[in-house]
């Protein structure tokens, strides 16, 4: 995608503010932004926070010490399919400051969206917590830190090569063609129906993960304010939520077509989701017994499918990249979806 020709229209309108006095100066390209380090080459560009993330965790723990060594961000348990930290959280105030769960909270939502389940679900304890959400904290900012120099993690956006989810490859040409015109961009959203926590509070999660020129482009972990009856229930009201972010993508990158930067987004999108009863759900016209309930704005994802804004496409659980957004994995998935996040190379 050619930036010239909307860098200029955009230096010819705000050199017109306040009467022509705004200073604006051309000095190349962009390598930093609000803490953001990018690294330009020919067919791809490249986006970390290494400097702030060093500077943030030795303000915390000079020369990282106290934090041990971790690959992932939590302990997961097979049998519960939980994590035995997380399962332990609750208010109850340890001696030390736990206020380095924004900070994680700051990284998660510019460059490392596969750790930022484990700090929105902390950061409901970060004003007194006890001491296991404490341990849990530095685990993940361990693994935000330590491990293998995991600081020095970016997400690479490519003109080309880019990662195609099984159901994409083999849902046709039709469809791969639509995938590929569009940049690659597909919502994977996912829900996690009625996480326990200390065997009593039952807590459903939503989010999703936007892909785009090989990458990650948008994510978000969220507490669904709404009860939800079913497994089906909480993953058509996640969809609902990643359509939102979609079309404000497409409305962005269509505007930007207009003047000149690209050639937009044309057709249905697709959407990822790992649960059977959806894509049916957002077919079928009407009301029926799974759906007599819905609130209106749970109806959002079948009017997307509807007017031909979007497709549903089943994904198994396994190559759910949303998965790690709303629950926590075994490290092995934990390690998959991350390449697929970054786009690793």
């Amino acid at each position: 995608m050619s930036s010239e020709k909307i860098f200029r229209w955009f230096l010819d309108e705000y050199r017109k503010v306040d009467g022509g006095k705004l200073d604006i100066k051309e000095e190349g390209p962009l390598t930093v932004f609000a803490g953001l380090h990018m690294e330009w080459g020919k067919e791809h560009v490249e986006i970390h926070q290494t400097p702030g993330i060093e500077r943030g965790i030795k303000k915390h723990f000079p020369q990282a010490v106290g934090l041990k060594p971790t690959q992932v961000g939590a302990t997961y348990d097979k049998h519960s399919q939980g994590s035995p930290q997380l399962d332990s959280c609750a208010l109850r105030k340890p001696d030390e400051d736990s206020s380095f769960i924004a900070l994680g909270l700051y990284y998660t939502g510019f460059t490392r969206g596969d750790l930022m389940f484990l700090f929105v679900f902390l950061s409901r304890f970060a004003s007194d917590p006890n001491e296991q959400c404490f341990t849990a904290g530095l685990m993940a900012l361990s693994c935000l830190y330590y491990y293998e120099y995991t600081r020095h993690e970016r997400i690479r956006y490519t003109r080309n090569g880019w990662y195609v989810p099984k159901p994409i490859r083999q849902a046709g040409q039709q469809i791969y063609q639509l995938w590929f015109s569009n940049l690659g961009l597909h919502a994977l959203p996912d829900a996690s129906w009625k996480i326990k926590v200390q065997n009593a509070l039952n807590m459903t999660y939503r989010g999703h993960v936007i892909m785009m020129c090989g990458a990650a482009v948008d994510w978000a972990t969220q507490l669904l304010r709404v009860i939800c009856h079913s497994s089906a229930e909480s993953e058509i009201a996640a969809g609902c939520m990643a359509g939102k972010r979609m079309h404000f993508i497409r409305a962005l990158i269509n505007e930007m077509a207009e003047h000149g930067a690209g050639h937009g987004i044309k057709g249905a999108l697709i959407y990822l989701i790992d649960n059977s009863a959806c894509e049916p759900l957002t077919k079928n016209v009407g009301v029926s017994k799974p759906t007599e309930h819905f609130l209106r704005w749970q109806h959002y994802l079948r009017w997307l499918v509807y007017h031909k804004y979007a497709i549903v496409i089943w994904i198994s659980t396994n190559d759910e990249t949303g998965d790690m957004m709303t629950k926590i994995l075994p490290p092995e998935a934990t390690l998959r979806h991350r390449v697929i996040f970054l786009s690793k190379k």
